[in-house]
């Protein structure tokens, strides 16, 4: 190995959610981009207490949720879909949102784009 070569991983994260600061009215951490500069997504990780709810949340985004532990529901004017473990739920732009947490908490991956949200 010559010292031209480089690594295939431009970044790892290690998901820590003693790390991760309040925001939405839920614990988030967000894992990409970083310093990434050609970055075209944002991801985070999200955990939400039992029985909590996320604030409200719109953007000029599409966001992809992955659910991975627990169970609750999302809410968006009056449409609500049940979530479970493995499930995916695609929320498209200018739609307000909520998320609320069963008795068993849940966490989830948010992966959204345009990383930079658009000027409406």
């Amino acid at each position: 190995m010559t010292a031209a070569m480089t690594t295939p991983f431009s970044r790892i994260t290690r998901i820590d959610r003693g790390q991760a600061p309040e925001e939405f009215g839920t614990t988030c951490q967000r894992v990409f981009p970083g310093d990434v500069a050609d970055d075209t997504f944002g991801a985070m990780v999200c955990w939400l207490e039992p029985g909590a709810r996320t604030a409200p949340d719109e953007h000029n985004q599409r966001e992809l949720v992955i659910v991975q532990g627990g169970s609750g529901l999302i809410d968006s004017s009056g449409v609500v879909e049940q979530l479970n473990v493995g499930d995916v739920v695609l929320v498209e732009r200018g739609h307000a949102h909520v998320v609320v947490a069963a008795e068993d908490g849940m966490q989830w991956i948010s992966l959204y784009w345009p990383r930079v949200e658009p000027q409406a």
